[in-house]
């Protein structure tokens, strides 16, 4: 501070490291030992018609000091050579130093830019080999009013956090200045080219500016700073920072790993999935994770260790292959939260058998009768479920505890009718279904108890599926039946099936048709056949029924 620490203090709140006028410790030395250069007034001032001020550096030992800056204003008379001074070398002679112009009160002098101009680099006394005195002082620092500033730059903004070679770049920054005609630009770098692109205001008045940079197209460090300028020509610019550009990859859910399973083999891969069997249910090490794709996969390690069902973990692990089954080994895990399961897929046992490599280590729901249960099978309990479009085996491990459970147990005995959710697998090429939790085997009911016998009902009215109207009819089947129910026209020809389900106990159903064949297009008016086929499975016997359906013409 250039006067006194009370001085200071009153107008900045805070204290300086040292003082022009004080009487301690942190008092300024005088220039010459022994000698008072600082003068007697206590609020001592640099003099505007003429003077030198240099900032210089000494280790507190040296014989000689080190110049940071040297300036001088007005005429030479304060000037200083250092030349033949100890060990000092050649300062530039005082009658070629270059001379600050003169400043009043009121005024104050500035530097025009961050750089030093001309000022010659090497041989001189200059902390930085730099000939201090040499400066070009007339056109590197201009006299402005002492109101006058330089732009300030701050809140400095870079979107995306982290971006790839596809994204476009969005660098914003407030840039508060004075004096007006205010110009900010962006200056950055990427595969060695520089280029300077405008800012500019986000709002009329506003201090706030942006640029967007289109995508880079590749990978590599993009270095940048802002720098802006008044139209006094001063200057203010930002410290240069770095963003890493990656390549974009898609992605990574569980179904893009299983689709690009053949490039993606053996690689390290990243997702964000819930738990829907935690480690040890299956498995000492097994758990399976599921995410809203609604496909799941086999997660092989001791870090998924605690991880209860329904916790939601972002894994990373090396995506590989283990006797036919998918799996993600070597894992890190970390909670992120928790959540319900995903949507769980609801599949007849003919989908499931058809599709079981595409639903492996996936949470899915199928429904029928149990046929058979056999314990004591190598570890676990072989149980088949069948829905009358096929059968699959329930594979309930020891390791479960679930036939531990009453309830569970009770209704995993033969001839009745359950709903149970597991995790989708296979056994030599065939679908196999593992359940790992109590509350996922349920009994299945669904429409309301029927009386034994077979009857198909259609509303007696015409409908047009055109203005979104439906026909209703209600069937009834006996125990143990295959029901299918398919639209024919006229002619005879196919036209969709609307069930084609088994169903162990008689039940009575209400359903509704919404005039559109297979591939979901409206058909034409005119009059359709609806063909009810029950097979039973105790004595094979087959009844057929039929109901005219008439889709009439908007009018």
């Amino acid at each position: 501070a250039l006067g006194r620490e009370v001085d200071y203090f009153n107008e900045y709140g805070g204290t300086a490291d040292l003082y022009l006028m004080e009487s301690d410790a942190d008092t300024m030395l005088n220039a010459v030992s022994g000698t008072s250069t600082i003068g007697g007034s206590p609020n001592s001032k640099l003099d505007n018609t003429a003077e030198t001020l240099v900032l210089f550096y000494w280790n507190g030992s040296s014989a000689k000091v080190q110049d940071v800056d040297y300036l001088i204003w007005g005429n030479a008379s304060c000037a200083t050579d250092k030349s033949g001074a100890g060990t000092y070398l050649n300062d530039t002679p005082v009658a070629g130093q270059s001379l600050l112009p003169v400043h009043l009160d009121g005024e104050k002098l500035i530097r025009l830019s961050e750089t030093e101009g001309s000022e010659t680099t090497t041989g001189g006394n200059g902390i930085t080999g730099h000939d201090e005195t040499s400066e070009a002082l007339a056109s590197t620092w201009d006299v402005v009013d002492l109101a006058s500033t330089r732009p300030e730059i701050s809140d400095i903004s870079f979107e995306p956090a982290a971006p790839t070679d596809l994204d476009s770049l969005w660098i914003s920054a407030t840039v508060t200045d004075e004096v007006g005609g205010l110009s900010v630009e962006c200056v950055y770098t990427f595969d060695g080219v520089q280029t300077a692109t405008d800012m500019n205001p986000l709002n009329a008045g506003a201090d706030d500016y942006a640029c967007m940079i289109l995508p880079l197209g590749e990978a590599g460090t993009f270095t940048y700073y802002i720098r802006a300028e008044n139209n006094l020509g001063l200057k203010d610019s930002t410290l240069a920072s770095s963003k890493e550009i990656t390549v974009y990859t898609e992605s990574q859910n569980i179904a893009y790993l299983r689709d690009n399973f053949d490039d993606l083999a053996e690689t390290t891969v990243s997702i964000t999935a819930t738990v829907t069997v935690e480690m040890g249910k299956i498995n000492t090490y097994a758990s399976y994770v599921q995410d809203d794709g609604g496909r799941g996969i086999y997660i092989f390690g001791s870090g998924m260790s605690g991880f209860a069902r329904g916790t939601v973990v972002e894994i990373t692990g090396t995506l590989s292959e283990y006797n036919g089954s998918l799996q993600i080994k070597d894992v890190t895990a970390s909670s992120v939260g928790s959540a319900t399961l995903p949507t769980i897929p609801e599949l007849t046992c003919k989908q499931l058998n058809n599709n079981y490599m595409f639903y492996e280590g996936t949470l899915v729901t199928v429904h029928g009768q149990i046929t058979d249960r056999a314990d004591g099978i190598g570890g676990g309990s072989n149980i088949t479920i069948d829905d009358g479009t096929s059968s699959v085996t329930l594979r309930v491990w020891d390791s479960t505890n679930l036939l531990s459970d009453f309830t569970a147990d009770s209704l995993l005995q033969t001839g009745n009718l359950v709903e149970v959710s597991g995790i989708g697998g296979f056994y030599a090429s065939a679908a196999q279904l593992m359940p790992a939790y109590a509350a996922d085997v349920t009994a299945w009911t669904d429409g309301t108890a029927g009386t034994g016998n077979i009857s198909l009902t259609v509303a007696p009215y015409p409908f047009v599926p055109q203005l979104g109207e439906i026909i209703n009819y209600s069937y009834e089947f006996p125990d143990e039946a295959r029901v299918i129910i398919r639209m024919y026209d006229a002619s005879g020809r196919y036209v969709t099936t609307l069930t084609d389900e088994y169903h162990g106990m008689s039940w009575t159903y209400e359903a509704s048709w919404n005039g559109r064949d297979e591939l979901n297009r409206l058909l034409s008016p005119g009059t359709y056949l609806m063909h009810m086929e029950v097979i039973e499975r105790s004595t094979g016997r087959v009844t057929r029924l039929a109901q005219p359906v008439v889709i009439a013409v908007k009018k």
